[in-house]
C-alpha cells in the first residue's frame, strides 16, 4: 500500500497536470486541472471495480506488479520532459495512457490490498489489519507527497 500511494502521488497531481497541459483548447485552460482529474477519478473507479472480475492470486503477482508501477513515474518523466514537448504534442495517447494506467493500476491495488489483508488473517486480528492497512495509506500518501513536492520539481543548478 506504502508503494503504491508513492507511485501514484509521485505522478499525480504534478507530472498528470504537466503532461496534460496540450489535452484542451486554450480557451478551456481554466478547466484542465478539473478534466485531469475527472480522467483520474473515472480510471481508479474502473480500477477498483476490476478486482471484481479479473483477480489475481495473493503472493507474489502483487508486489511484482506494484513494483513495475516504478516504470509510469519513468514515463511521466519522459512525457513531461520539455526537450520532449515535440513528442507530447503529437502523441497526446501517451499522456492519456499514462493517466489510464496510472488511474486503474491504483484503484485496483487499493482494492486488492484491502481485500487481502482482510482475508489473510484470522477474525480476531482483523482490527489490527484494518489499522495497519490505514496507517499504511497514511505513509504512501504522505511519503508520495513528499516525493512530488521536493524531488520532482524543475530546478535550477546554480553556475
Amino acid at each position: 500500500m506504502i508503494l503504491c500511494y508513492s507511485i501514484t502521488l509521485s505522478c499525480y497531481p504534478v507530472l498528470t497536470l504537466t503532461v496534460g497541459k496540450n489535452w484542451l483548447s486554450p480557451d478551456k485552460e481554466n478547466i484542465k486541472p478539473a478534466f485531469i482529474t475527472g480522467l483520474y477519478n473515472i480510471f481508479d473507479f474502473i480500477g477498483k471495480l476490476a478486482f471484481r472480475w479479473i483477480k489475481i492470486k495473493d503472493g507474489i503477482t502483487v508486489y511484482v506488479f506494484s513494483i513495475a508501477r516504478i516504470a509510469l513515474i519513468l514515463g511521466y518523466i519522459i512525457a513531461s520532459d520539455p526537450d520532449r514537448s515535440k513528442f507530447n504534442e503529437k502523441n497526446l495517447w501517451f499522456g492519456y495512457a499514462l493517466l489510464g494506467t496510472l488511474g486503474i493500476s491504483n484503484g485496483y491495488f487499493t482494492t486488492a490490498s484491502f481485500v487481502f489483508a482482510s482475508t489473510k488473517c484470522e477474525d480476531r486480528s482483523k482490527k489490527t489489519s484494518g489499522y495497519m492497512m490505514t496507517v499504511s495509506l497514511f505513509l504512501g500518501l504522505t511519503y508520495g507527497g513528499l516525493i512530488a513536492a521536493l524531488c520532482l520539481e524543475n530546478k535550477d543548478v546554480p553556475e
